[in-house]
């Protein structure tokens, strides 16, 4: 039906900016939710018009700061989002818009894209140009205010793309050694110089890297997960590979104390149950006399572990050697 509305004046260009002009009168005025309802209808009657969807886009940001604080985290995100969408609409239609893509670098550090919000002030710097007369001076600074920013986000970009560099090894089924210590080295070198700069790290990180270090065989697995527990006890994929990687290296008492604690976090994992066993059965062996009191505690966890689940290739392997 777009072509009866564009018959009756309500789509079109010329609609499209009559709309654009009530939103920015709207805007002036203090009445942004009116300002944002003319920007949404301006970017239906013509979506190839960048400035109602830089418009639309920037007044959902206003929207934002004016309500920020009375809204919750869910909340707060969910209007960067529709910031968000309009803002990448004006570049999809214009893409040298340096308004458009200066709001958007702003959008999108706010919800943590550091990575996307490095691009938009790359693209801020390309589109700018500076014209004759008093426009020049303004162009100089702007485009000056895009490279200090590129430079104030470098490190937690380098970060982001070094973190998913490392999440990318650690969903394979096979790791390579060299592979897992240069994305090891890069995520450790990008988180210092994010610390440095005071630019945010994202949580888990630790954990993320000692898991891969462990799946890997690098040797700072251990000191990862150490740093992992330490900084969250309650983090579970820390603890558990914790526990995987001293059983193997033969610490067994912290080989069990980190299963105790896998175990408690939750007590109806049939995995984290048997852990708990084989820990008790590597030391009720590990003497030259077999300790009565762990080989019962062994038979108990695993016993309780092949009834949580009985096929488990893993607790029918630790059935057996119990046996």
């Amino acid at each position: 039906m777009r072509w009866l509305k564009k018959a009756l004046g309500l789509a079109g260009r010329k609609a499209a900016e009559d709309l654009c002009m009530k939103g920015y009168v709207a805007a002036r005025e203090g009445r942004l939710d009116d300002a944002q309802r003319h920007y949404d209808d301006a970017v239906a009657a013509d979506d190839t018009l960048a400035v109602a969807a830089f418009n639309a886009g920037q007044t959902a940001l206003e929207r934002y700061n004016r309500d920020a604080a009375t809204l919750d985290d869910a909340a707060r995100r969910a209007r960067l989002e529709v910031a968000r969408t309009w803002l990448e609409k004006a570049v999809a239609v214009d893409d040298a818009h340096a308004p458009s893509w200066r709001a958007l670098a702003r959008v999108r550090e706010r919800l943590g894209d550091v990575a996307g919000a490095v691009l938009a002030w790359e693209r801020v710097e390309q589109t700018l140009r500076a014209d004759e007369g008093e426009a020049v001076a303004a162009v100089v600074e702007a485009r000056a205010e895009a490279r200090r920013e590129k430079a104030r986000l470098a490190p937690a970009a380098a970060l982001a793309l070094a973190v998913r560099r490392t999440r990318e090894l650690l969903g394979t089924d096979v790791v390579d050694a060299a592979e897992a210590a240069a994305a090891l080295d890069a995520v450790l070198a990008a988180r210092e110089a994010a610390t440095t700069s005071a630019l945010p790290v994202p949580p888990g990180l630790a954990t993320l890297m000692g898991c891969l270090a462990r799946k890997a065989g690098d040797p700072r697995a251990r000191a990862l997960l150490d740093e992992a527990v330490a900084a969250d006890p309650r983090d579970l994929e820390a603890v558990r590979n914790l526990a995987t990687l001293c059983l193997g290296s033969g610490d067994l008492p912290t080989a069990l104390r980190a299963s105790q604690a896998a175990y408690r976090l939750d007590p109806v994992d049939a995995g984290l149950v048997c852990n708990v066993g084989v820990c008790h059965l590597a030391l009720a062996r590990a003497g030259d006399v077999v300790d009565e009191d762990q080989l019962a505690r062994a038979r108990e966890f695993i016993t309780l572990a092949r009834q949580l689940s009985p096929k488990d290739p893993i607790v029918l392997r630790a059935v057996a050697a119990l046996g």
